[in-house]
């Protein structure tokens, strides 16, 4: 694994460290080569000392009769110690205020899924719709990726290619191939992702990862198969100088992203919603693109796997599919069946079913959406009325019901804005 800082906040005063973007580079070069566990650096005090003084001044803004310019004049020393009581407060806000870029080379999808929950960042994340699975995976993975994106070529152009020629075009079955083969591929895939967020959340990561190391045989099945990254990504976070020691937190560490004690929680249908479903581990990580979504998972004792629709009529598919996912169960394949916990206002729940419904979405999440949109009309008292008929009306994509609405780039296939399509 790498870590490369790709940009840092820049300061509004004149610092000591005069090209802080330059001492991160040398020691994280931007190259497309492996960093060596043993030679990332223990801390980097240039870049902590940088982090000190901007949120140390920023943290003088609250009691400050002259506001920033007076308090970016002030000698370094001043915000130092404003920063350190700060830290040893609990005040931690302030250091919100610095924000980092990172790349994140050959990581896993599995630690892309803890990172991305956090309702604090900014993701841009390789996409295995678009891109060649040939360096990201086990022999095994690309063994069953390979035989598996076969079959789902063939059965996708036997299916809507022949019927809609114009529609399903070699780019789009390809495309769409892709999204279902990777379904067997291991949560634990190497991949790449650029991160933003600021130096309380990587701090709280960092700690979060230290207490979950310390359960030892209680650790969750889900993070013992990534026990080594979580060591290696922590010791390399750690070595940027983004994470502070001095933090006095006293919150829980937990990954939001594992239901506590792995719990399903209760439904609740009303102007807040708690929603819960089965959903596999590659769609719950499309639906965490919905920042706004308070969502957890947990794991049943005995793992079931989604079947793409795709193959469902098809009895020797679908126990051949199975039999492969069983095969690789300990490694967690994207078709992973989880309990997905999902709690957001009502309004926010329509947002979400709102935009995923439509031709263009991954399959199971869409049909998840218009599924959710039912129960929760069903489910709904009547003291609900107008949100109860916004639910109602979700019954396909928003371009069969939704009156003046134009699709900026229509599709054309009809059983897509039905939500009926099986890929």
């Amino acid at each position: 694994m790498k870590i490369n800082i790709l940009g840092i906040m820049n300061p509004m005063f004149n610092t000591e460290e005069k090209d802080i973007p330059s001492i991160i580079h040398q020691a994280y070069k931007l190259e497309d080569t492996d960093t060596n566990l043993k030679d990332a650096p223990t801390g980097n005090q240039k870049l902590q000392n940088h982090i000190r003084q901007y949120c140390g001044t920023i943290g003088g803004e609250c009691y400050s009769t002259d506001g920033m310019p007076v308090l970016a004049s002030q000698p370094r020393e001043k915000a130092f110690v404003r920063a350190d009581n700060c830290a040893n407060g609990g005040h931690l806000s302030v250091f919100g205020h610095f924000v980092a870029t990172l790349e994140l080379v050959g990581i896993s999808k599995a630690m892309c899924m803890l990172l991305n929950n956090n309702h604090i960042n900014n993701t841009s994340e390789r996409s295995m719709r678009y891109t060649n699975m040939k360096n990201a995976c086990t022999a095994e993975d690309l063994r069953l990726y390979d035989k598996w994106k076969e079959i789902f070529l063939n059965k996708i152009n036997e299916t809507y290619g022949k019927k809609y020629p114009e529609i399903f075009t070699k780019s789009l079955i390809t495309k769409k191939a892709n999204e279902n083969a990777r379904y067997i591929i291991s949560s634990y895939y190497k991949t790449r992702m650029v991160y933003t967020n600021d130096v309380r959340e990587f701090t709280y990561i960092s700690r979060t990862i230290d207490y979950v190391l310390t359960l030892g045989d209680e650790m969750p099945p889900f993070l013992k198969g990534m026990k080594e990254e979580l060591i290696e990504f922590n010791t390399l976070l750690k070595g940027t100088g983004l994470v502070f020691d001095a933090f006095n937190d006293q919150r829980e560490k937990a990954f939001s992203l594992l239901s506590k004690n792995n719990k399903v929680i209760k439904p609740y249908y009303g102007d807040c919603i708690a929603d819960t479903y089965k959903m596999s581990l590659s769609c719950t990580a499309q639906l965490q693109r919905h920042r706004f979504l308070n969502i957890s998972i947990a794991f049943d004792e005995t793992p079931e796997f989604f079947v793409p629709e795709i193959l469902r009529d098809d009895e020797n598919l679908v126990k051949d599919w199975l039999k492969d996912c069983n095969s690789v169960k300990d490694r967690f394949p994207g078709a992973t069946l989880i309990n997905v916990n999902e709690i957001a206002p009502a309004n926010l729940i329509i947002k979400k079913d709102y935009e995923r419904l439509c031709s263009s979405v991954q399959q199971e999440l869409c049909i998840q959406s218009l599924e959710q949109a039912k129960r929760i009309a069903k489910n709904m008292s009547d003291d609900y009325k107008e949100l109860k008929a916004q639910f109602s009306r979700l019954v396909g994509s928003k371009c069969l019901w939704q009156e003046g609405f134009k699709c900026p780039t229509p599709c054309g296939f009809i059983e897509g804005v039905k939500c009926t399509r099986k890929v």
